[in-house]
Order: C-alpha cells, then structure tokens, then sequence
C-alpha cells in the first residue's frame, strides 16, 4: 500500500482535513463538533495523507511554536 502526502494552509487543505477530523474526533471519540476546530487550524502547516484510492486517511497539523495536532 502506498500514500500520498500533500501538504498546505488550512484553506487548501480544509475540505479533507475536515472529513478525517469528523470521523476520528467527533464520530469515533465523541468530540463535540464545536470543539474540534479552533484558532490553530488557521496557523499551522497541514499535512494530508491519502490512499491509493485518492480518499483522505490521515492528518497531521503542526505550529510554528512547535504545537502538534
């Protein structure tokens, strides 16, 4: 199996990162939705990662102050 990463700012990135976000954190972990996005998601360096079906599997944020999410 293999993976493509691509990286970006939030507003390129958002759609799919949203999806993984959704069903990781809101439906498997039972986070309200309205925790899950905040300030951050606007700083930080997104990374994207999807299958060889093109469908988003993972995500991965990191913050110039060095924060990971």
């Amino acid at each position: 199996m293999s993976f493509r990463i691509v990286t970006g700012d939030w507003e390129s990135v958002r759609e799919d990162a949203q999806k993984v976000r959704i069903e990781v954190f809101v439906i498997e972990q039972n986070v309200p939705l309205e925790l899950e996005w905040d300030e951050g998601d606007d700083v930080s360096t997104h990374a994207i990662a999807y299958d060889e079906q093109g469908q988003a599997v993972a995500r991965f944020a990191a913050q110039d102050a060095g924060q990971v999410g």
